[in-house]
């Protein structure tokens, strides 16, 4: 929200091997009115995340968008918000992530962050890029998951 103001449309997207962070996206997106696309597989092991069918609920409910896809450049077309994970180093192809990438898919102010532990899935260019927030996240990530559940469970009733 710092960075653009409202997460309201803001496309992100998720490249790299499954991870629990990417199950959190996959809920907090369509709850913060988001759409993500996330390509967490390769043609020859399709993996689905496991809160996928919870997220594809939720985005009916909220009209926003939620799309597996199988190449980078269909998960980085028009992302605003990048977010890699780490992968396999065997799998390391199907997910290497470069600023010329991103560049190439979006028009729009885009900003970067890796869930850690970073391998070679990222050059540096990209994990240093003045776009990437993944050190200030990182320093910060308890009080952005704070925030991020008092919002949503604001008009929760336990």
């Amino acid at each position: 929200m710092e960075e653009f103001g409202s997460l309201r449309d803001l496309n992100f997207a998720y490249c790299g091997s499954p991870h629990p962070v990417l199950n959190s996206y996959l809920l907090l997106c369509p709850m913060l009115g988001a759409n993500i696309r996330f390509k967490c597989c390769c043609k020859k092991c399709p993996v689905s995340p496991l809160l996928f069918k919870a997220s594809e609920d939720m985005t009916a409910r909220t009209n926003t968008g939620l799309k597996e896809c199988l190449s980078k450049d269909q998960v980085l077309k028009e992302a605003s918000v990048v977010i890699a994970g780490p992968a396999d180093a065997k799998k390391i192809h199907e997910f290497k992530l470069r600023v010329s990438d991103i560049e190439s898919n979006t028009k729009s102010k885009w900003i970067f962050f890796h869930t850690g532990p970073r391998g070679k899935e990222v050059e540096d260019n990209l994990f240093l890029h003045q776009n990437s927030r993944t050190f200030g996240a990182f320093e910060n990530f308890h009080y952005i998951s704070a925030a991020l559940l008092a919002y949503v469970i604001k008009d929760h009733k336990f």
